[in-house]
């Protein structure tokens, strides 16, 4: 899969040579064809590229993790309200599932633009390592796969319920894991693309 990755992003520029606004998007393109292929392919298993490490402080050298991120459209209420209704529709989840990658198998991951920057993820309610996060106020994501790894600082929040972030995130995981219970925190991480790194890694 590597290579077919570097040719589709055409052996990466490095961030240096390209900006802020191209670093997100070549991230964005990247996060799409890793899901893209792993839901062609592997039933919609979170790629290795969408289970980010985490530090709380930029001084430590040592990761935690990996926990799954999803990237959100800048408008998702299309598909979250497909979503809701697939998931109360039925009480078998290999048919929750199908309905899943059918949605997300067409057109939902081919174009990087239509997706925000705010990244997504799904954690059991009072959390410790939510509260720590939220506590510290910040942490890096390091995304890493085939022969390409970025590390992003983000602030971080806690979604509100109402918020089409959480209502996303939620019925997005709820589909492919029917043990989901119905009280989660959601949390928002928020890209600062000014001190984010690419890194373009040997490949084997």
């Amino acid at each position: 899969m590597a290579n077919n990755l570097d040719r589709n992003l055409g052996n990466n520029l490095r961030s240096d040579e390209q900006g802020e606004a191209a670093l997100r998007h070549q991230f964005l393109v990247w996060q799409c064809l890793l899901r893209q292929y792993a839901i062609r392919n592997d039933e919609g298993r979170p790629p290795q590229g969408g289970r980010a490490a985490y530090k709380l402080s930029h001084e430590s050298r040592q990761w935690q993790g990996p926990i799954v991120v999803l990237p959100n459209k800048a408008d998702a209420s299309v598909i979250t309200t497909q979503f809701r209704f697939a998931a109360k529709k039925t009480h078998d989840p290999r048919l929750r599932r199908e309905t899943a990658l059918k949605h997300l198998a067409e057109a939902y991951y081919q174009q990087a633009d239509s997706f925000t920057d705010q990244l997504t993820a799904l954690f059991a309610l009072h959390s410790p390592t939510v509260q720590a996060m939220i506590e510290v106020g910040g942490l890096t994501l390091r995304f890493a796969q085939a022969n390409q790894q970025y590390d992003i600082p983000c602030a971080v929040r806690l979604c509100q319920t109402n918020e089409p972030l959480y209502q996303f995130t939620y019925w997005h995981n709820y589909l492919f894991n029917a043990t989901l219970p119905g009280e989660v925190d959601v949390v928002c991480f928020s890209p600062d693309w000014m001190q984010a790194k690419f890194t373009q890694l040997p490949t084997d």
